[in-house]
C-alpha cells in the first residue's frame, strides 16, 4: 500500500499523509463514468481508511485521464480491503441469504423437482398457448393497412425527435468543464473539513 500511494499518479497530487494504523472496514465503489463523482469516491474511500489528504490543485485532478481514475480506485479498494476488511454491501448479503434459503431441507417437492421447475414449466406452457394463439389471428384488409399507416407515421416522426434533440444540446467548452469541476472540488473538500471540524455547541 505505501509504494501504492507513493507511485500512483493520482495519489501523488492528494499529498497522502499515511496515520500509524488504518481504519476500516471500507465500502466497496459504486461504478461510475463522471470523473468528478470518481475523484470523491477516491477522496471519501482515503479519508475512511484514515489517511489524511493534503493541499492539492483540482485542477491538477481534472487533466488525468479519466480511464485512469476507476482503475486507481478499484486498486486503492483491494489493498485497503485486505488490510482493514470490507463492508458487506446489502447486495452481497440478499445474494449470501438467498443461497442459505436454498439449501434449507424441504425447499425441494418430494419428487425431487423443485417449486421454481413447476412454475417455469407453467409459465413456459402459458406462452406457448399465448403464442399459438397470436399466430392464429390474421388481420383483415382494413387492419392490415391501419397498422402499415401507423409504422410510417412512427418512422417519420423519429428524424424530428432526434434532429430537436441535437440542436438543444449544448456545447461543452473545455474551460467551463474545468472551471465547473474546480469549483465543485473545492466545495466538496470544504464540507469534507468541516465535518471532520469539531461542532460548537450553543
Amino acid at each position: 500500500l505505501q509504494v501504492f500511494l507513493v507511485k500512483n499518479p493520482l495519489m501523488t497530487i492528494l499529498l497522502l499523509r499515511t496515520p500509524g494504523s488504518l481504519k476500516g472496514p471500507v465500502t466497496p465503489p459504486p461504478a461510475t463514468t463522471n470523473k468528478l463523482d470518481a475523484v470523491k469516491t477516491v477522496l471519501c474511500l482515503l479519508k475512511d481508511a484514515g489517511i489524511t489528504i493534503g493541499s492539492f490543485a483540482a485542477k491538477d485532478l481534472f487533466h488525468l485521464d479519466l480511464e485512469a481514475i476507476p482503475i486507481t480506485l478499484s486498486e486503492l479498494f483491494e489493498k485497503l480491503k485486505v488490510l482493514v476488511g470490507e463492508v458487506e454491501t446489502q447486495t452481497k448479503v440478499e445474494a449470501k441469504l438467498e443461497a442459505s434459503l436454498t439449501q434449507l431441507p424441504g425447499s425441494a417437492s418430494p419428487t425431487g423437482s423443485s417449486q421454481h421447475s413447476h412454475y417455469a414449466s407453467a409459465t413456459s406452457m402459458a406462452d406457448s398457448d399465448i403464442s399459438e394463439g397470436v399466430e392464429r389471428m390474421q388481420l383483415g384488409p382494413s387492419g392490415a393497412a391501419m397498422l402499415q399507416t401507423r409504422s410510417q407515421r412512427v418512422s417519420n416522426e423519429r428524424p424530428r425527435a432526434g434532429a430537436s434533440a441535437a440542436v438543444s444540446r449544448p456545447n461543452e467548452n473545455p474551460d467551463r468543464l474545468q472551471t465547473f469541476f474546480n469549483s465543485a472540488m473545492e466545495r466538496f473538500l470544504k464540507e469534507q473539513r468541516a465535518a471532520q471540524g469539531t461542532p460548537t455547541v450553543p
